[in-house]
Formats: C-alpha cells, sequence, structure tokens
C-alpha cells in the first residue's frame, strides 16, 4: 500500500482579479480523467484540498502504481471549460444555501476587514475564465514547480516560522441576515500572539473549549444555561490573519448577545488554562484524534509533507499536546484587538446593539 500528495503551488487567494474560481476550476479539471486523473481502478482513493496557496491533491492505492499522479497538465477545451464551470455552479449554489459556511465566511470578514469572493469565484468571475486562463495557471504551476511528497521522502525542512498574518487583525461585527430563518449563527473569534503560541497549544484549547460532546462551550451554552441548539470551538492557523481560536452557537434570536457574551467570556478564560483534570482529559481526546488522523490512508505520506514543509508530524503534535497540558496555556491574544463578532440567519436590532458594545 501506498500514498502519494501533489501540490500545486498556487490556490484560490492567489486567482488574479476578477477571476475568483480560477484554481478551483483547475483542480476540477485535473481531477478529472479528461485532464489526466488517475485511471478509476481497483485500489484508488483519493481527496484535494483547495487552500489559500496550495491545491493539494492525495492518492493512495494498494497497487504499486503510483507513477502517473501528476498527470499531463494540458488544459481543458471550450465545451469540456463549460462542463467544468456548471459543475462548479451547481457546487456554488448548494454551498451559498449553507449558512454554517455563510456564518465562516461572514467570521473571516469580520476578522480581516476584507470581503473575500470564496475559493469557488462566483457565476460572474467563473464566467470570465478562459480556456487560456486555465491552461496558464497550469503553466504557471509546472514553471513554479509542483511538489510531489511520498511516504519513502526523508527530506526535512527546518520548522516554518510563525507568523501574524499577511492580513492585518481588523475584527468588529458582520451581521447577515436571511429572510424566512427562524435560529441564528452566531460566532466569536479572538486572534493569538503567534509567537507566544507553542506546539500542541491550539489543537488543545480547541478540544478544552469543544469539538464533540465534551468540552467547556457545550458544558456552558447547552447544558447549564440551555440557550443553544448547536455548540462547537473553531481554530484558525493557517489563514491570512494568523493563528486565532472561535467558537460558534446556534441560538433562538431572542438569544443572540447573551450567547456571544457566553462564547467570548469562554474563549478569553480558556487560553489562560492551568493544569487541571479537565485540562488533562481534553489532551487525551486530542491525542486521541490527533493518532487516527496519522492512521488513516493518508496518514503516513502526510506526515513526510507536513516534514517536508517544516510542520509538525501528527505523532511529536501528540506528543507536543501531552506536554502542553501538564504545562497548562498561557496563550496571548495581541494587546487591544477587538474580536471579530459574525451573525448570520434571524437577525433583532435589539441583540445586533448589544453585540456592538462587546469589546
Amino acid at each position: 500500500m501506498s500514498g502519494a500528495i501533489v501540490d500545486l503551488p498556487y490556490g484560490y487567494r492567489d486567482d488574479p482579479d476578477g477571476l475568483a474560481g480560477l484554481a478551483a476550476l483547475a483542480a476540477r479539471w485535473l481531477a478529472s480523467p479528461a485532464g489526466g486523473a488517475p485511471p478509476k481502478e481497483l485500489g484508488w482513493h483519493t481527496r484535494h484540498r483547495l487552500e489559500a496557496r496550495v491545491s493539494s491533491f492525495s492518492y493512495w492505492t494498494a497497487l504499486n502504481d503510483l507513477d502517473r499522479v501528476t498527470g499531463d497538465f494540458r488544459g481543458p477545451d471550450s465545451e469540456q471549460l463549460r462542463g467544468l464551470r456548471e459543475a462548479q455552479s451547481r457546487l456554488l449554489r448548494r454551498r451559498s444555501g449553507d449558512l454554517y459556511l455563510r456564518m465562516l465566511g461572514a467570521i473571516d470578514t469580520a476578522a480581516s476587514g476584507v470581503v473575500h469572493c470564496g475559493p469557488l469565484g462566483n457565476d460572474e468571475s467563473m464566467a470570465r475564465v478562459s480556456v487560456d486562463d486555465v491552461t496558464g495557471y497550469l503553466d504557471r504551476c509546472r514553471e513554479t514547480g509542483v511538489t510531489v511528497y511520498r511516504p519513502g521522502d526523508e527530506r526535512v525542512r527546518p520548522p516554518v516560522r510563525r507568523f501574524e498574518g499577511t492580513e492585518p487583525w481588523v475584527g468588529g461585527l458582520v451581521a447577515t441576515p436571511m429572510p424566512g430563518e427562524t435560529l441564528a449563527r452566531v460566532a466569536v473569534r479572538l486572534p493569538l500572539r503567534a509567537d507566544a503560541l507553542p506546539d500542541g497549544a491550539l489543537p488543545l484549547l480547541v478540544e478544552l473549549l469543544g469539538t464533540g460532546a465534551r468540552g467547556r462551550l457545550i458544558n456552558l451554552l447547552r447544558g447549564v444555561r440551555g440557550l443553544a441548539y448547536g455548540v462547537a470551538a473553531l481554530s484558525w492557523d493557517d489563514g491570512e490573519t494568523g493563528p486565532s481560536v472561535g467558537g460558534y452557537a446556534l441560538v433562538d434570536p431572542r438569544h443572540v448577545a447573551e450567547a456571544a457574551t457566553l462564547l467570548l467570556d469562554t474563549l478569553r478564560e480558556a487560553v489562560t488554562a492551568s493544569p487541571s483534570g479537565e485540562l488533562a482529559d481534553a489532551a487525551v481526546r486530542c491525542r486521541t484524534l490527533l493518532l487516527v488522523q496519522a492512521d488513516e490512508p493518508f496518514g503516513a505520506v502526510g506526515d513526510r509533507r507536513r516534514l517536508a514543509r517544516g510542520e509538525i508530524p501528527l505523532s511529536r503534535l501528540a506528543e507536543a499536546v501531552a506536554e502542553r497540558a501538564l504545562e497548562g496555556l498561557a496563550l496571548r491574544v495581541p494587546d487591544a484587538a477587538p474580536p471579530a463578532i459574525a451573525v448570520v440567519g434571524a437577525l433583532r436590532d435589539d441583540q445586533l446593539s448589544r453585540l456592538e458594545t462587546l469589546k
């Protein structure tokens, strides 16, 4: 059994002005048989992740036939591009109706102060993408350098220096009313000092706050207060604004401001959590999730990719989580950085006026 990961060096944030969705269209083309994707033969599993600065394809097979993973990088013809646009438009319509995704977009805008078109672009921007644009994107990827990672690859680079992000943190409130909705999704997000973020601290913090049935946010907003129908913690560590942590809740419109206040207070308390049984339990859950990921079909080659990119492999990250639980969290929020707050769904004026006072 073997795997490989192929990284194209440009992601959706590298799309030229007016051509948002280009990288996604090119990825859709490469993932199709006509675009050079490996045959759908026995044993093949594939995955694609379009990130801000990279378009990453993962392959895993029980057969020893990974020599074809890079494709031939030829572009589509006009009819093939039309089919790609139609498929991407269908996905875009489905995603536009997903209020959770709308909430994630709103909290990104609140954090950075920038309204991004999104990785898939929109119908107008996709219509402007030509055959030459897709071919040019693939040519640039090949010229810059397509990177292939395999399990036997022993390249190791120095650890990546954490950075505060290419877009400054702005913070503030973004409210998106959705007529006809009866519930509201509220999210709160805090930036973290990248120079005070030890290995393992961010995943441990998120697990402490709660990603499943246990955690501070879930216990407080659902168990104690009975305010939320759904609660979860979130994190960002590769975004344009640098590392950050957040939480969201699905609530009745009457409770938006109260839920946001509780989210914000709980986030601020959790970033300096001391060693405790609660933190130790969160570390056990977090380590288990990381080790399960490491044991998945893409786990071994994924760790090779992390090493080659100067990142921490999952097994080492699991160890760092355990060490961090013994020492406690001592994370820091940049001085005078306002929180980012987003609400999507049913909105009430009295709740929005209260949100505007949160700092």
